[in-house]
């Protein structure tokens, strides 16, 4: 099973330890493959906002160098698309042709956001392989959301949510807990789920007076000579329900979502 916080953890090993031991398997930036075994990274999901051919095959050579195989990686497009006519989905259609020019077998992935249609869906599918729609595309609007499943479930594909907004709550720990456990009940190759974000690597996780923005994603602080969990110890439960599930995963969606599953 897959799991994801979106962003990397604070920076250093001993943080990727608690990443690991906690049940956190995708990484957000390029690494070697020694590196993801020994971080217990399974997927890495690397952003790409600009990408020519060239560069992107460059990028490639550099991930194949470092001892990655096309199942190891996807290039998640630029972020949130909700268009709903090729000449608004430009920016994400032009970054994934993109990828597919400089090596089909590199995978493109696209995360819908709330805004996102039926119709969004249907432009992007032909590029995709690799689905993570917003919580919402389960199940909404009702007239749509049979037409959507239908799309995004066909591939190896996972569902974000945003506890970000409410990383207060004394709920969320529980709210983590029924996310993770209902992965196996998803239908088609559901292969794991994300939360965003459980770091934001761009401010002071300390300051919580003036927080970049409201939704402030902590749930592990960086200390001087130790970790220093947040009052949710939200890494301590996941790790409870991903080691308990990892052993009765179906071996049926693993195998269809590949060795990097």
């Amino acid at each position: 099973m897959l799991v994801g916080g979106w962003t990397a953890p604070p920076e250093g090993e001993e943080y990727w330890d608690d990443y690991r031991v906690h049940g956190m398997n995708i990484g957000y930036g390029n690494m070697t493959k020694e590196e993801m075994i020994r971080r217990g990274i399974r997927l890495l999901a690397l952003p790409l906002w600009e990408a020519t051919p060239e560069t992107v095959r460059e990028r490639i050579a550099k991930l194949r160098a470092g001892g990655l195989d096309y199942s190891d990686f996807i290039f998640t497009i630029r972020d949130e698309p909700s268009g709903e006519t090729e000449e608004k989905l430009k920016p994400y259609l032009d970054v994934a042709r993109a990828v597919k020019e400089a090596d089909p077998q590199a995978r493109v992935s696209f995360n819908p956001g709330e805004a996102g249609s039926l119709k969004t869906l249907e432009l992007l599918d032909p590029l995709c392989d690799f689905w993570l729609p917003y919580t919402i595309h389960r199940s909404y609007p009702p007239q749509d959301a049979a037409a959507k499943r239908a799309i995004f479930t066909r591939k190896p594909w996972m569902w974000y949510t945003t506890p970000c907004l409410w990383d207060k709550s004394p709920a969320l720990p529980s709210e983590h807990l029924a996310q993770i456990r209902s992965v196996p009940a998803q239908p088609g190759q559901c292969v794991g789920t994300a939360f965003f974000a459980f770091n934001y690597p761009f401010r002071d996780s300390w300051d919580t007076a003036y927080e970049h923005i409201a939704d402030a994603a902590v749930t592990v602080l960086p200390a001087v000579t130790s970790l220093a969990p947040s009052s949710l110890k939200i890494f301590t439960k996941l790790g409870m329900v991903v080691s308990e599930y990892v052993s009765v995963w179906p071996a049926s969606s693993l195998a269809a979502a590949g060795p990097g599953a």
